[in-house]
Order: C-alpha cells, then sequence, then structure tokens
C-alpha cells in the first residue's frame, strides 16, 4: 500500500538550512536546481539556477526556493538572495566550504 504525504508545508531557510544542505560547497544542483522567481507586470517567471555563484550574482530581493533532500522525505525552503548573502556575511567560511 503506497501512503501519500498531502501536507507539504515550503519551510522558511534558517541557519540549519543555510550550513546543513551544502548550499555554501558550491556544488552544481542539476537534479534539485534552485527555483528563482522573477515577477513582471504580468506574470510570474520561475528560471532554474543551477549554483549558488549565480544566485549571489542576482538582486539581493529575489526569491529562491530550493529543495533540501532528507532521508525519507524532501523538504522545500524559501529565501532571498539577501537572507543568503546575510548568512554568509555573519558566519565565516568554514574548511570545507568555498563560500
Amino acid at each position: 500500500m503506497i501512503r501519500l504525504n498531502t501536507d507539504k508545508k515550503i519551510r522558511t531557510a534558517n541557519r540549519h538550512f543555510f550550513e546543513g544542505s551544502g548550499i555554501r560547497n558550491c556544488k552544481e544542483q542539476k537534479q534539485r536546481p534552485f527555483l528563482v522567481f522573477r515577477p513582471t507586470k504580468t506574470r510570474m517567471n520561475v528560471d532554474l539556477c543551477f549554483n549558488t555563484n549565480d544566485l549571489l550574482d542576482m538582486p539581493d530581493n529575489t526569491k529562491v526556493m530550493a529543495q533540501w533532500q532528507g532521508k525519507s522525505r524532501s523538504d522545500f525552503y524559501r529565501f532571498t538572495v539577501r537572507e543568503l548573502k546575510q548568512h554568509i556575511a555573519d558566519n565565516p567560511r568554514q574548511a570545507r566550504q568555498r563560500i
């Protein structure tokens, strides 16, 4: 029997996400790219971004959604480029991190 979990939530990114997800390692995210939301006057454009360096080049108010693969499920997290930059500024790079 297959059991479906319909209680899906998009979580707000926090330090646990930024440090644990590997977002600071700058690896290519080909299977779980970042979803970048760019609104216009008439529609919402959703672009794919495959690495963190490209995210950091975007405007600070750009909204992003990322998938973090867990052991039994994957969760989606939302944040802005400004929040990512602030986290990087507040938390110095560790040995295994590129940014």
